[in-house]
């Protein structure tokens, strides 16, 4: 079935953009419950990622002072390992339709993209 999904990018405030992607999907129904689902496990991924983070800081500290020497290098070699066992989500692995499933994600919150047949899409767009 030919879509067209659309939705806003921006920050509210100082700039908007609104977005219409034409998608070939099953259907409305199943791509939103896809989308949806995508989103459900990015946000998942982020926040553990920023809890793993967080461990990370209470166990082995921020690093604070002089870039140079050994305590540093101990240190930099520990979160260099750190992040090669917990990378950050690749947003690529979240992609549904052709979507980045983090463009309906706003204040770590999932916001439903409008879907519209190709024909409704149309219709919206009719000046009287």
């Amino acid at each position: 079935m030919k879509l067209v999904v659309s939705y806003s990018v921006g920050d509210g405030y100082t700039y908007s953009c609104q977005s219409d992607v034409p998608v070939e999907y099953e259907s409305a129904e199943q791509l939103l419950v896809d989308i949806e689902d995508a989103a459900t496990r990015l946000l998942a991924a982020r926040k553990h990622q920023r809890d793993s983070h967080l461990a990370f800081e209470e166990k082995h500290g921020t690093f604070t002072g002089s870039c140079f020497g050994k305590k540093h290098d101990e240190w930099f070699a520990k979160y260099k390992a750190f992040y090669a066992d917990n990378p950050f989500p690749d947003e690529r692995d979240y992609m549904v339709g052709g979507l980045f499933t983090s463009h309906f994600i706003e204040d770590e919150k999932f916001y439903a993209p409008i879907i519209y047949t190709v024909d409704e899409w149309f219709a919206a767009r009719v000046v009287s």
